[in-house]
């Protein structure tokens, strides 16, 4: 469990938070469990996976991403709470790769 707020994963989920950071890095947050999985349906890259299991609801998820090679580091609430930008404490913070699409990527209907 990370319980340090100096965990260099930790400190680039909090730097994510900054605008200028997230356009220099390529990287942005997803935060809660709908969000999360319409992440996973998009094909979005996910780099880290952060779960709060004081504040997640679904007991399941863990082994769930774990049947799906996704690998997740469990976070104290404190850490949680630094990492979090929202007001919803639904237990899941995750880093992910900025999709990089061109006009050719686009399908018109």
């Amino acid at each position: 469990m990370l319980t340090s707020l100096h965990n260099p994963k930790i400190k680039e989920a909090v730097n994510l938070r900054e605008s200028d950071y997230r356009k220099k890095s390529g990287l942005f947050l997803i935060e809660g469990r709908r969000e999360f999985k319409l992440a996973l349906t998009s094909q979005i890259e996910i780099k880290d996976v952060f779960l709060c299991l004081e504040f997640l609801e679904i007991t399941d998820l863990p082994v769930e991403l774990k049947k799906k090679g996704i690998i997740t580091c469990e976070v104290s609430s404190e850490v949680y709470n630094k990492i979090a930008f929202g007001n919803r404490k639904e237990g899941i913070v995750a880093i992910a790769r900025e999709p990089r699409l061109s006009l050719t990527d686009l399908k018109l209907k």
